[in-house]
């Protein structure tokens, strides 16, 4: 989620799965005490090379954005997120889930109450709920493929 798009939606939504820093909890956290409710918040760990995928990139800055949250108090860190990367190679695709697994038990150890797990779409579920998954994402299986020809706007 992008910090801009905050003030739209924080009225809205109970859990915002893609909080990936210190700036993006700030700004949740305040629009969330201008509503007076609070939203449970994911951290979207990068867990690819992709260019085209976004998230924390490092343990110290997913400890110091966990740090951060504790002091947020209208937010509340429930879990972790990823996106595996776009392949058809099960062995790689696994490995992103297990390195995001290996990390909710990090922070559990840790003392943060990490619960679920966000990882695995339409493609890739079966894999990701083998690894660990609590909350699949599966827009395409049930929306159909995006179509990009046309603006949101237009569709």
């Amino acid at each position: 989620m992008q910090t801009n798009k905050v003030k739209y939606v924080a009225n809205l939504v109970d859990y915002v799965h893609s909080v990936d820093s210190i700036k993006l909890c700030e700004e949740l956290n305040k629009r969330a005490m201008e509503n007076k409710r609070k939203i449970k918040i994911l951290l979207e760990y990068k867990t690819s090379d992709e260019v085209s995928k976004y998230g924390i990139e490092s343990e110290d800055e997913l400890l110091k954005i966990c740090e951060k949250t504790g002091y947020c108090d209208y937010l509340e860190l429930i879990g972790l997120m990823t996106m595996a990367p776009f392949t058809d190679d099960e062995k790689t695709i696994r490995k992103s889930f297990k390195e995001l697994y290996r990390l909710k038990n990090l922070l559990v150890e840790r003392g943060y109450n990490i619960q679920e797990l966000s990882m695995g779409m339409t493609s890739d579920y079966e894999i990701a709920i083998e690894e660990g998954s609590t909350m699949v994402r599966i827009g395409t299986a049930i929306f159909g493929p995006r179509n990009y020809t046309k603006s949101w706007r237009e569709q």
